[in-house]
């Protein structure tokens, strides 16, 4: 029987790429490798048994603070159940509010000795496993493998894209950031947002900051 690999997608933009890269490097014959959104992944899951589920959909908060337990359920059909955040990178405060962070990503209390997790750096690691019942073998410092794609090796599958923004851009400074505090969009939706770097708020998003 065919070993069941299982990615599941939050955000197509921000996952896709990383998870098709893994896929990649899983292909053979005696596997079955799934991409999919994550509820719609978790849903299909249940026609299977055993298998490997990687991902960070395993505990999501319900609005009233509670976790949403979807980790026990897969272990019930045999998965080996393999948490790795999407958001692991830099948290705001002083470590005692890393550490309080990390607490809300997953629940510390459900995973299982034989679980693993796969943390973005040494912080992580020695946090999880001070907090959590999991083989310390098993907390395993990866990166994320969505940073693999910067390097050299794999930068020919953005040549085209690469290509169409140094036509129209040239030489620019990009600072990504993921604040939602300061999507401009949202003032729209709440008066109380503030104002933004952005086009709507009267700057030039092609300006370069210094």
């Amino acid at each position: 029987m065919k070993m069941n690999i299982l990615f599941p997608i939050e955000s197509i933009a921000r996952e896709l790429d990383s998870k098709l890269l893994l896929a990649g490097k899983y292909v053979d014959p005696e596997k079955k490798i799934y991409i999919g959104q994550h509820d719609y992944l978790f849903h299909v899951s249940k026609c299977m048994y055993g298998g490997i589920y990687l991902g960070k959909n395993q505990f999501s908060r319900r609005s009233d603070g509670t976790w949403q337990d979807r980790h026990t359920d897969l272990k019930k059909r045999s998965f080996r159940v393999v948490h790795l955040d999407e958001e692991g990178g830099v948290y705001w405060g002083e470590e005692k509010d890393w550490e309080s962070r990390l607490n809300t990503r997953i629940d510390v209390n459900a995973l299982d000795k034989n679980d693993y997790i796969f943390t973005w750096g040494s912080f992580q690691k020695k946090h999880y496993q001070n907090v959590t019942k999991v083989n310390k073998d098993n907390i395993i410092v990866t990166g994320h493998p969505r940073f693999d794609l910067y390097k050299s090796k794999y930068k020919k599958f953005y040549r085209e894209e690469i290509k169409k923004l140094q036509n129209l851009y040239g030489e620019f400074i990009l600072l990504p950031t993921a604040f939602s505090w300061y999507n401009r969009l949202m003032k729209g939706r709440d008066p109380t947002y503030p104002e933004s770097f952005s086009k709507y708020a009267g700057f030039n998003p092609i300006c370069t900051f210094l």
